[in-house]
């Protein structure tokens, strides 16, 4: 296959159910997989992510990361009243260094390598009857892989990675 049906493919196989299982898990996968090692690379192995979690009540919070040379060098975390307009802060913190992954609220301390296994690992292989979403951002780089049971139709039922925002510390100037 060349590239640029290969990329035609990875591109129209945002969700997976949508395409043929093994197509879409092997090549949407790898090329991002591939487009994020070649971005990291470039950029020093030093970025920002962010990672959403929504509650049923309109309410969430926001976790950030910071990775420099690889390793999760500071997590901060704010829960809001009501996500969506960011109002209502009811709790908030930073770790950084050695006291990252002190607090149990957030998302897990852990690398965008860590969530290229967690995807590939466990939500991809969920099987026919879930409900499997993957997509990536305009660089190629994943940003959701998530699935959902067959038995629940609501978002709040979604499992696996969903970054909200990456930035390299290259694009910030540092």
């Amino acid at each position: 296959m060349n590239k640029f049906a290969i990329a035609i493919l990875a591109v129209s196989c945002f969700t997976l159910t949508a395409c043929g299982e093994e197509a879409a898990y092997g090549t949407a996968y790898t090329n991002s997989q591939s487009a994020w090692l070649t971005a990291k690379s470039q950029n020093g192995n030093a970025y920002l992510y962010r990672v959403e979690s929504k509650g049923e009540n309109g309410d969430g919070a926001l976790t950030s990361l910071t990775i420099t040379d690889g390793a999760v060098t500071q997590r901060g975390f704010k829960h809001y009243d009501d996500l969506g307009f960011r109002t209502g802060v009811t709790a908030e913190w930073t770790e950084e260094l050695s006291d990252v992954g002190l607090h149990d609220e957030g998302a897990a301390a852990v690398t965008i390598d860590d969530l290229y296994e967690t995807c590939q690992g466990t939500i991809l292989n969920q099987g026919p009857d879930a409900n499997i979403v993957f997509t990536v951002d305009e660089r190629g780089v994943l940003q959701t892989c998530t699935y959902r049971p067959a038995s629940c139709n609501a978002d709040a039922c979604a499992v696996g990675v969903k970054i909200y925002d990456l930035i390299f510390m290259s694009e910030m100037g540092r």
